[in-house]
């Protein structure tokens, strides 16, 4: 029964990749379109991945290439915009973004991945101009404290996204040091990572109060509400999935019992519209299994509703994600 669940999920996911390479969100049209967010798409490709959809995954990769912005409309290069796909193949472009640290930082990763999964070099040293642009479009994005404003006119460093900058940065300095042999920027992309790492420590953590702060202008820290889902207690977690802290560490282990006791039925009942499946993942991470699988079986209420919104393309890579880590216990 879990493998028609899997088999059928992984089906979903891979038919959501367009002929032309375009990753959509869900593949039930609104206003005749479907949206397309090359963030959302970057992490849902590294499931697939994970599942050797590597000729799949390289598909929407080099769409993303081709879609980068020369500049876009701050100046930056090496960004992208999300899109949308209209029901008869034409392509709208948005002209916005919702944010510029956190999408090259999760291509970045997703590049990373797949060479390391396909060893397709050649897609990187035909398109060596624009990888360097997309990481350049990242080092932009960096305030004088080596950490990041999430957009340039939105002067706000997330823990979200600068916990996957950390993580980006790494996939970056191992991604330009084995395939295009860059040492220098590949250290320059490394020593980043470990300033990223650190400044999230020493500026965003409150040891007294055990919470990661957010920051704004002028440098004022602002407090999470540990009761409030989005962005305030759901971006706690995020140290623990991009690898910032060791999922074995007590720091990880008090944050994820302070968030299982402040959402006591997470794995069971709906915390806001969407499932949230990232949240079995970090279980995990966390080798938390009992409320892992509590949480699938909880989570297939949205599988059976035919895939409709709010399920969309994250929620189904973090579920094949999760049934993987599930499965090789027992392998």
């Amino acid at each position: 029964m879990e493998n028609d669940f899997i088999n059928e999920q992984k089906i979903w996911l891979s038919n959501l990749i367009m002929p032309n390479g375009e990753f959509i969100m869900n593949n039930h049209p609104s206003d005749n379109s479907y949206k397309i967010v090359p963030y959302f798409s970057n992490i849902s490709s590294i499931a697939l991945l994970e599942l050797n959809e590597v000729s799949l995954v390289k598909k929407y990769i080099i769409w993303y290439i081709s879609h980068i912005n020369t500049p876009d409309k701050f100046g930056v290069y090496g960004t992208i915009y999300d899109y949308y796909l209209k029901t008869n193949g034409e392509l709208i472009n948005t002209k916005d973004y919702d944010s510029y640290d956190s999408y090259p930082a999760t291509f970045l990763t997703l590049c990373n991945l797949y060479f390391k999964y396909s060893k397709d070099i050649s897609l990187f040293a035909t398109n060596q101009k624009t990888i360097y642009s997309i990481a350049n479009s990242l080092l932009s994005t960096f305030d004088s404290d080596n950490l990041t404003w999430a957009k340039p006119n939105y002067k706000l460093k997330y823990l979200m996204d600068n916990c996957e900058v950390y993580e980006g940065l790494v996939n970056a300095s191992t991604l330009f040091k084995e395939v295009y042999s860059d040492d220098v920027f590949a250290k320059k992309m490394f020593n980043l990572s470990n300033e990223v790492k650190y400044k999230i420590e020493n500026k965003m953590w409150n040891n007294s109060g055990y919470y990661y702060t957010y920051i704004k202008q002028n440098d004022h820290k602002e407090t999470p509400n540990s009761k409030k889902w989005y962005p305030d207690a759901s971006c706690q977690l995020f140290p623990i999935l991009c690898g910032v802290i060791e999922n074995k560490s007590s720091r990880a282990k008090q944050i994820y019992a302070i968030f299982n006791k402040n959402f006591p039925n997470w794995y069971n009942q709906p915390i806001d519209d969407f499932p949230n499946m990232f949240l079995g993942y970090i279980a995990c991470l966390m080798e938390d299994y009992v409320l892992a699988k509590q949480f699938v079986d909880y989570s297939k209420k949205y599988i059976l509703n035919n895939f409709k919104w709010p399920w969309y393309n994250v929620e189904s890579s973090y579920y094949l994600r999760i049934m993987n880590k599930i499965f090789s216990l027992y392998k």
